[in-house]
């Protein structure tokens, strides 16, 4: 039998700056009250932990670079596949 799902309240939250994003999922405890004061202290909390966060270093690869990177492990694992006995893969 399949559990039954509660319903939840998804949020995006937004640092201050804009710089950061996350979603939170908070489970509904079926008081209206209750649950406006809940989405609320995760908000700010929430806020609060991406204001906090320090800022993220920039990537050292270019873009370029990335794409060439992951064209080869893509290349050497189909290679990998072609020489696998099926019956293992």
């Amino acid at each position: 039998m399949p559990e039954m799902m509660l319903p939840c309240f998804r949020v995006e939250v937004k640092s201050t700056d804009g710089t950061r994003q996350q979603t939170l999922i908070i489970p509904s405890t079926g008081d209206v009250v209750y649950d406006k004061e809940l989405v609320e202290a995760y908000v700010e909390k929430t806020i609060a932990e991406l204001d906090s966060k320090p800022p993220r270093p920039k990537s050292k690869l270019s873009r370029e670079e990335i794409r060439i990177g992951l064209r080869e492990v893509r290349d050497f694992l189909k290679r990998r596949r072609e020489n696998v006995n099926p019956k293992y893969f």
